[in-house]
């Protein structure tokens, strides 16, 4: 008979069922300030702990290219006993009366991986608000995404499309709308979402998405929520994850 894993971590508060397993909220700060959330995955002979891409992905959000210190992190977490593919830092199987230490293990491990990754990692030239969401949405959430771009008529009977929607499991569509800080952008960003929030869609939620390196200033983020509420880039995975709990 197969372990429940809600079994084997009766004791703990800070965990809950997902379709694979489950997921743990650690206590480990990542660099953009958000709580570092490890999966527990069934294994053939035992579980699997995962930080889901959380680790590159926040590295990521800082305007950091990763892609050439990768293999340096590859070894650093092989001497650990860790491994990292396609930007998942993950364990090898363990046992259930070992998946508390493997969880407190690999969190540790992979706050320090982030430490390394934010030293070693090269400065992008410019960041592509757009393109970093979709590349974080396709390595984390691609089983989340609508197929095919989402067209809604706003209040105006204007129609917009918005290419970044996720089904979540409440069954709502989640809109994440990128926006660059410039008039064009703003405005354009603005009047979309507000007009679309006035046609009263049901099971629709809108989230405007900036990058904080852009040097945005309080009073453009505060009309740009006149649309819909606003969300940095490097906390769209705590929002997605919040909202898909």
């Amino acid at each position: 008979m197969a372990v429940d894993v809600m079994e084997v971590l009766a004791d703990w508060t800070n965990i809950r069922r997902t379709d694979r397993g489950a997921m743990v909220r650690t206590s480990c700060i990542l660099p953009s300030g958000t709580l570092l959330n490890v999966s527990l995955q069934p294994a053939m002979d035992g579980w699997i702990v995962c930080d889901e891409g959380s680790v590159v992905a926040d590295v990521m959000a800082h305007g950091l290219d990763v892609e050439f210190s990768m293999k340096g992190l590859s070894s650093k977490l092989t001497r650990a006993g860790l491994k990292v593919e396609k930007g998942k830092i993950f364990s090898e199987s363990v046992s259930s009366n070992e998946l508390p230490f493997m969880v407190a293990f690999l969190a540790t491990e992979s706050l320090d991986a982030s430490k390394w990754l934010l030293k070693n990692a090269t400065k992008k030239a410019k960041r592509d608000v757009a393109h970093e969401l979709e590349e974080l949405i396709d390595r984390r959430y691609s089983e989340l995404r609508l197929p095919e771009p989402l067209s809604l008529l706003g209040n105006s009977s204007k129609q917009y499309r918005f290419e970044n929607v996720l089904l979540l499991p409440s069954r709502q569509r989640l809109i994440l709308d990128p926006v660059t800080r410039h008039d064009g952008s703003i405005k354009s960003r603005l009047v979309a979402n507000l007009d679309v929030r006035r046609a009263n869609h049901q099971g629709i939620e809108q989230r405007i998405v900036y990058d904080s390196s852009e040097g945005w200033e309080q009073q453009e983020l505060t009309l740009l929520s006149v649309g819909a509420p606003t969300v940095s880039l490097s906390r769209v995975s705590e929002v997605i994850d919040r909202m898909a709990a």
